[in-house]
């Protein structure tokens, strides 16, 4: 079993900025574990960089954009839903529809957000991809903000 630890959420600039605002701090990814068929030793290696993401029309699923072929493929491997299609980059992975997704946006900072109908429908979709998507606590203020998960990288 290969585990990798998802890279810090906060950049030492978005941290002041995040600072500077009312929302809460976003949930600390976990490890990412990742099989090794080869070997039953655990290596520590940083988990795949998601990009970006996006719906596409055919097939009606959601894409994960990486940050290279090799991250994708790390991914398809660990994660078997995943299918790398020979038609398109090889740096995009197409995942099933997930249960209770509602839509997918660009999300205020750049990164893309998936909004679920649910909290549960929300984390299951986090866990079936290693937890490399980001969520917020719910707030008083806005007590759905568990219901979304955001990839990919912010630009703001």
């Amino acid at each position: 079993m290969i585990k990798c630890h998802a890279a810090p959420d906060i950049t030492p600039n978005a941290a002041s900025d995040f600072r500077n605002t009312t929302h809460p701090p976003r949930a600390e990814a976990k490890s990412v574990e990742l099989p090794d068929e080869n070997s039953s030793q655990t290596v520590n290696m940083p988990a795949p960089v998601i990009m970006s993401s996006f719906m596409s029309i055919k097939p009606l699923e959601p894409v994960l954009v990486f940050a290279s072929a090799e991250d994708a493929a790390s991914f398809q491997s660990s994660y078997r839903q995943g299918r790398i299609m020979p038609n398109h980059p090889i740096s995009w992975v197409f995942l099933p529809m997930p249960e209770g997704l509602l839509r997918l946006r660009t999300a205020k900072n750049g990164d893309i957000a998936y909004d679920f109908d649910t909290y549960r429908h929300a984390v299951d979709f986090n866990d079936s991809i290693g937890r490399l998507g980001k969520t917020f606590q719910p707030t008083r203020e806005k007590p759905d903000w568990d219901h979304i998960v955001y990839l990919g990288k912010q630009i703001r």
